[in-house]
């Protein structure tokens, strides 16, 4: 079957003809209205979720004091060829998924501790679950873990496969089985494949798997929470491979691999929580000195569903549920995603000379991931222009990775990597190109710079201004807006609907929404660099942010909206909690 081919019966709603997508398409993006009117009250909410699975309640494993980034690189392990090691791990999971600050509040029911990356209004339905191989993770046993961002810990979620035989990783190693499950030891030309330069397959040091608890976002948000699990995965993992590389840790990302033996793997119960993306880490140094990796011997055996008998996303969210019935591949043998070709999409026409926002110099990743923040619970910023300067910070972390057409391949990040030291970003679903992800902005208050709509170019260096500018004051309405008046620029990740249908089918929703998440994470950093604030919201009509950059092919699909402004000084007082 080709990937396009999802059971139509299962997303019923959309016109005779129409691609079976369309209904939760219309649904989560194009109506607005019909996507938030089952919203629940969270306070007081009798459904709301009050504990881990089961398979998470094993005993912790204390991580140490996490090292800092860009200020001199956490200690190594002294073997030669070692690529990392605990403290490695610590630092890489307290920047990229971690509570890093505190922050009084004087709503008591506020959230007092800060992630690293954002969830705007998703709840954290993400978990990080990290399958770590020998020697690279001592003085930790190396196996399967889910990481448990409250305690700055590891949770043993397989005792059972994972001791290896003490010296290279072989044995009962867990790594080589997912590396082999998720087709990265391929080095083909397809789609499916990722390609990178960086080394073999034996410097893989480690296998991130992200799922998604959906009731976690369900219980407030019910099927619209579909759409914000698929961004939170998203953002996490654009957070997870920015911070890796940092840490001189190249990041292969898939999101095309059999749903069902993870599911397994993992303990998940079908249509409760399910795999997102699988971010295989690899030595960025490349010395060539680790074992090679064994082969797998056999699979593992699966772990019992320990979910919440109840399943109240089966009883709550039936369009969710459907939805998650077309995504799920139970295995990828038969599915054939390499035709599905689109035309390019069109672009408005642009007029003046480009405003230049290329990168200039390094940049402190730390202070960044540390400060990045979205504002108070009401995003009421204050009225003050930024630098021109500030465009640099804001599309630093965009243009090191080619984000003007896409979420490319990069290599030079600009964040201090130790000399040496060579790190990729690799997607399987675009492996030779970038995916069709845009960056718009309508800058507003920038010291230098003309008001109106303007597109990231290609190279991701400089911003094109439209020729078609709206009407003054035009908006995008929607539900809890921000303050537009005060806001200094409102940037917006806009996809190509077709790509993602056609190439990926029902999968397409997921794997859009999700790298349109990475490119917004990168986004927020960037507003940290100019020390402003960064503010997540879905609450927009698509076709008016499609009028107001001249986006004429409904194909163009806003997935984020970004203000960022100036944060208004209040009474929180904030403080790091690592370090």
């Amino acid at each position: 079957m080709t990937a396009v081919e999802a059971p139509a019966d299962q997303l019923a709603g959309g016109p005779a003809g129409e691609h079976p997508l369309a209904a939760f398409w219309d649904f989560s993006l194009e109506n607005l209205a019909d996507g938030i009117a089952g919203r629940q009250e969270m306070p007081n909410n009798p459904l709301a979720p009050t504990q881990f699975p089961k398979r998470l309640r094993a005993r912790p494993v204390p991580l140490s004091r996490p090292g800092r980034l860009g200020v001199g690189r956490p200690e190594r392990g002294a073997r030669p060829g070692d690529g990392c090691d605990e403290r490695t791990w610590s630092t890489l999971l307290a920047h990229a998924n971690g509570l890093i600050r505190y922050e009084p509040m004087p709503n008591p029911q506020s959230r007092a501790l800060h992630r690293t990356v954002a969830s705007p209004r998703c709840l954290f339905p993400t978990q990080l679950h990290l399958a770590l191989r020998a020697p690279s993770c001592e003085p930790l046993r190396p196996g399967l873990y889910t990481h448990d961002p409250a305690h700055h810990a590891l949770i043993p979620l397989r005792a059972d496969y994972g001791d290896g035989d003490g010296g290279d990783g072989g044995g009962g190693d867990l790594v080589p089985y997912l590396v082999g499950l998720v087709g990265a030891e391929r080095a083909g030309d397809g789609i499916g494949d990722t390609k990178s330069s960086v080394g073999s397959v034996n410097d893989v040091v480690g296998v991130a798997v992200l799922t998604s608890r959906f009731w976690q976002t369900a219980f407030v948000y019910r099927d619209y929470a579909y759409r914000l699990c698929s961004q939170e995965a998203g953002l996490v993992t654009g957070s997870l491979t920015l911070v890796a590389a940092a840490l001189g840790l190249s990041a292969d990302v898939h999101h095309l691999f059999p749903d069902g033996e993870l599911t397994r793997l993992l303990g998940l119960t079908p249509g409760e929580e399910s795999p997102y993306a699988v971010v295989v880490l690899r030595d960025g140094r490349g010395r060539g000195a680790r074992a090679p990796m064994p082969q797998p011997t056999a699979a593992p055996a699966p772990l019992p569903p320990s979910e919440d008998p109840a399943r109240p996303v089966a009883v709550h969210c039936p369009r969710l549920v459907a939805m998650e019935r077309a995504v799920v591949w139970e295995e990828t043998a038969g599915v054939d995603w390499s035709e599905g070709a689109t035309d390019a999409v069109s672009v408005p026409e642009t007029v003046g000379p480009p405003v230049d926002c290329a990168p200039v110099g390094e940049a402190d990743l730390d202070a960044r991931v540390i400060g990045r923040n979205s504002g108070p619970g009401f995003f009421a910023p204050v009225r003050r222009p930024l630098p021109r300067t500030a465009l640099h910070e804001l599309f630093r972390f965009a243009a090191r990775h080619g984000m003007g057409t896409g979420l490319g391949t990069g290599t030079d990040l600009g964040i201090g990597a130790d000399a040496g030291t060579h790190t990729e970003l690799t997607h399987d679903t675009f492996p030779d190109s970038a995916p069709p992800l845009r960056i718009y902005a309508q800058l507003r208050t920038v010291e230098g710079v003309e008001p109106g709509s303007y597109r990231l170019a290609d190279d991701g260096r400089s911003l094109l201004r439209h020729r078609h500018q709206p009407p003054v004051g035009q908006e995008v309405g929607g539900w809890l807006q921000p303050n537009y008046v005060d806001v200094n620029a409102v940037v917006y990740v806009v996809g190509d609907r077709a790509w993602a249908d056609r190439r990926f089918g029902a999968r397409g929703y997921r794997i859009l929404n999700a790298l349109a998440g990475e490119a917004a994470h990168r986004i927020c950093l960037g507003a940290a660099g100019c020390q402003a604030a960064a503010r997540i919201t879905n609450s927009y009509h698509a076709d008016a942010v499609r009028a107001q950059f001249d986006l004429v092919d409904r194909r163009h699909v806003p997935l984020f909206q970004i203000s960022v402004a100036r944060s208004r000084p209040g009474p929180n007082l904030m403080s790091r909690i690592h370090g």
